[in-house]
């Protein structure tokens, strides 16, 4: 006969950790199940080995033929007791996983034209929200803008009065009597100003009002100009003469010596550099003749 073989069952909280059954090699796995009744119902036990791996599919199947019955493998059975239930879609990162996938599609789909119950686009009702919020708010915004102006305004009140201040100019003082006494009297602080002004800011850029001065100016710039231009149009037209009367010369006239023909070249080369003298003191006069007469 032989002798039993120990089987070790884990269970569950709360119960023990470990229940030792002593039973004969040839006990079919079916008779486990009323064994361990009075710790879990027969239809709710799920046996396996205490490593997690499944038992043989067979009920009939005899404990011997399990792993670790045999003497060489140590001649025990671990097995582990656990409760059936309801199986679900996957794990925990398989949910994720789909939940992340459904969020992402949802980023890319647009619904605006789509209609809702009353057959209106959806685009067409936020449109209407969006409007609606911002008459609401509205009348704040323009608050806020006005508000925003009037600071506005008073820094740039301010920076005036600092900058009057920092170049000495002085408020005009009301007066009450006659027109022309008060005409004179702003005449002389305008010039006190200037005087002030000139000597206190004189990095402070103002604004040339003599309009005659500056047209004249205009006038005398351009007149010179215009007779510069004259003197070298004129300059122009007699190298282009003098060039056109050498071509002209006859060409058969006896070749002189190397000497005498040195002796010409000279001449002609001081001739041109005197007149080109000529013309340009000639130019000057012509210019400032133009100038005196647009002045």
């Amino acid at each position: 006969m032989d002798s039993p073989l120990p089987v070790l069952v884990s269970l569950f909280a709360p119960h023990p950790r470990t229940v030792a059954l002593s039973l004969a090699p040839s006990t079919p796995l079916a008779a486990l199940a009323p064994l361990l009744a009075r710790y879990c119902p027969e239809h709710d036990q799920r046996l396996s080995y205490s490593t997690g791996h499944a038992l043989p599919p067979s009920p009939a199947a005899p404990i011997a033929s399990l792993r670790g019955a045999r003497p060489d493998e140590g001649r025990f059975v671990a097995l582990r007791l656990a409760v059936r239930v309801r199986g679900g879609k996957g794990g925990f990162a398989s949910q994720l996983r789909a939940q992340g996938g459904r969020m992402s599609s949802n980023k890319a789909q647009n619904t605006d034209s789509c209609r809702g119950l009353d057959g209106r686009r959806l685009s067409t009702m936020k449109e209407a929200q969006r409007l609606a919020t911002l008459l609401e708010a509205e009348p704040d915004r323009l608050a806020a803008a006005a508000q925003a102006k009037q600071k506005k305004l008073e820094e740039l009140q301010a920076e005036i009065k600092r900058l009057e201040q920092q170049a000495g100019i002085e408020q005009p003082v009301a007066s009450t009597s006659s027109a022309a006494a008060s005409g004179a009297s702003a005449g002389a602080e305008e010039r006190a100003e200037g005087k002030q002004a000139g000597g206190s800011g004189a990095g402070v850029k103002r604004r040339l009002e003599d309009s005659k001065y500056v047209e004249e100016s205009k006038e005398i710039v351009s007149g010179v100009k215009d007779a510069v231009r004259a003197a070298m149009l004129k300059k122009r037209k007699k190298a282009k003469t003098a060039a056109a009367d050498a071509k002209d010369e006859p060409a058969g006239q006896p070749a002189s010596s190397p000497s005498e023909g040195e002796k010409e070249k000279e001449n002609a080369n001081a001739d041109a550099k005197g007149k080109g003298k000529g013309k340009g003191k000639a130019a000057e006069p012509e210019a400032e003749e133009a100038a005196e007469t647009v002045v």
